[in-house]
């Protein structure tokens, strides 16, 4: 039996769509490497979160190549703005909203 959320469905309203490998265990890894190259920064602010990020990930082909996928997914014309690669570990957290 697979789950109503399982890969290629609508997720909520539309919100978001999971796709069963649309990145390829190679362009993952390479994407993974090139990343940690480029150096994990610690985000901690107990109000918010704490977690490692990389503010504009070395990865534009990758990038590109996402909003290509979404944009054919969703039939808009889509722009990235920006990227941010976000790790968390254990003990790391997110808050959604804060004061």
């Amino acid at each position: 039996m697979t789950s109503p959320a399982g890969p290629g469905t609508l997720v909520g309203a539309r919100t978001a769509l999971l796709l069963a490998e649309a990145i390829t265990p190679a362009v993952a890894a390479a994407a993974r490497q090139a990343i940690a190259d480029a150096g994990w920064q610690r985000y901690a602010f107990i109000d918010r979160g704490s977690y490692e990020f990389v503010d504009a990930p070395p990865i534009p082909g990758l990038l590109t190549a996402m909003v290509a996928l979404a944009s054919q997914q969703t039939g808009r014309a889509l722009q990235l703005q920006s990227a941010r690669a976000l790790r968390l570990r254990a003990g790391d957290y997110i808050l959604a909203h804060h004061d």
